[in-house]
């Protein structure tokens, strides 16, 4: 009978567990709802899982606050992580990666080393501001003008590598 009870109150707590935003969205965003998930994959390797948040259900805007987060599924170096998003931006913005080792290097320093499980989570405050967090903690913040739309863009702009990924994060698919 114990296991009944505890099976209830499992099926009938779940849907507030898989959905609850983490402590670091609650704390940015006014009453974070999440918009959407996907997972990143590579050669037929899951690389993270993400999930967008924006405040209130509101429907995404790259305009207006918002935050992303991504539980990896391996092991990755911050220079790593910090190398892949510029290479994205470079793609993106067709600039060659030289131009953009000074934002190589802030968020190199703004990344940590994550092993897998962990989730890293950026925090799209402001056009030209963004915060990043590991497992919750502050890692640092960002400004630069348009950031939040230059760096947001690899997993959510018009010209992502997987537009059916954005699709899902943004709730439109």
């Amino acid at each position: 009978m114990n296991q009944l009870k505890y099976l209830i109150f499992l099926v009938l707590l779940w849907p507030s567990l898989a959905f609850a935003a983490p402590p670091e969205v609650k704390a940015v965003l006014q009453s974070p709802v999440p918009k959407g998930t996907t997972t990143a994959n590579l050669f037929s390797f899951d690389i993270y899982d993400a999930e967008l948040f924006t405040s209130n259900g509101a429907p995404f805007s790259m305009a207006e606050p918002f935050a992303l987060t991504l539980v990896y599924r391996y092991n990755f170096s911050a220079d790593i992580l910090a190398m892949a998003s510029v290479r994205e931006i470079s793609r993106m913005e067709d600039v060659p990666m030289g131009r953009l080792r000074s934002l190589r290097d802030q968020l190199k320093n703004c990344f940590r080393d994550v092993q897998k499980g962990e989730r890293v989570t950026g925090v799209g405050r402001t056009a030209n501001v963004i915060e990043f967090y590991v497992n919750g903690d502050k890692t640092c913040a960002l400004r630069q003008e348009n950031l939040r739309e230059r760096f947001f863009s690899i997993w959510l702009g018009s010209d992502t590598r997987d537009p059916d990924g954005a699709a899902r994060l943004k709730g439109s698919s």
